[in-house]
């Protein structure tokens, strides 16, 4: 029996996509000073607001997607809604 195999996109956003990063875990190791940066000024520039689902979804179904796997909130505390808990999104 063939094994079935899908394509599909994970979107993983937080401050730090802006700089066009691949690791997920930016903090760990980092310098003082692109600690300071992640939490002083890239909060500041990062604008999630112009996020489109509906083009996103168009372009992976294009693309023959199968799934969209989107993270709503990052491990570093990021969330792409308002919470509760947290004012950091």
């Amino acid at each position: 029996m063939a094994e079935r195999c899908w394509f599909g996109m994970f979107i993983h956003w937080n401050v730090d996509t802006q700089l066009g990063i691949v690791i997920s875990h930016s903090l760990v190791g980092a310098s003082p000073d692109y600690v300071e940066r992640y939490i002083s000024e890239l909060p500041k520039t990062f604008y999630p607001k112009d996020f489109d689902a509906e083009r996103l979804v168009i372009l992976a179904k294009n693309a023959g997607m199968k799934y969209i796997m989107f993270t709503t909130k990052h491990h570093a505390g990021f969330c792409m809604w308002d919470t509760k808990t947290t004012d950091f999104g």
